[in-house]
């Protein structure tokens, strides 16, 4: 419950915080996998906010991100525009943890509208592992 309760106060925090529209998605899980969530964010300047968290069943040996991947929108299609992995980044997972709460950022162009789908994975003490997946609404870039 206090894991979820944190996560909220971040999810808000990032509402609250940025000047530009914000959406947010949640999706509940697995054996492994408690919740996990994304938010997206336009700061202004054409950076955009990534905010995701992934909570545990209970203490996992290794919880976060997999990967973001990043979509722009053509006026017909969601097209891939940027992928970001774990491998090239330390900080999308913590260790030995209840869940893991992180930050990301891109460059997008203002004017187009983007979403971004987190590759949620948790990894339990006994070896065992899952992953799941939420897209963010999507958010115009400005």
């Amino acid at each position: 419950m206090k894991k979820r309760l944190i996560s909220l106060i971040m999810v808000l925090v990032l509402i609250i915080s940025s000047a530009g529209a914000v959406s947010t998605a949640e999706e509940r899980a697995s054996e492994y996998l408690s919740s996990y969530s994304i938010a997206l964010g336009a700061l202004g300047d054409g950076v955009m906010e990534v905010f995701y968290s992934v909570d545990g069943t209970g203490r996992m040996e290794k919880v976060g991100a997999r990967a973001l991947y990043i979509y722009d929108y053509n006026g017909e299609d969601w097209i891939p525009y940027e992928t970001q992995l774990a491998i090239d980044h330390s900080d999308f997972y913590s260790y030995n943890a209840f869940g893991h709460i992180g930050y990301a950022y891109f460059e997008g162009v203002p004017g187009i509208d983007y979403r971004v789908t987190l590759q949620a994975y948790a990894r339990g003490t006994d070896g065992g592992s899952d992953t799941g997946s939420v897209t963010s609404n999507s958010v115009t870039c400005w």
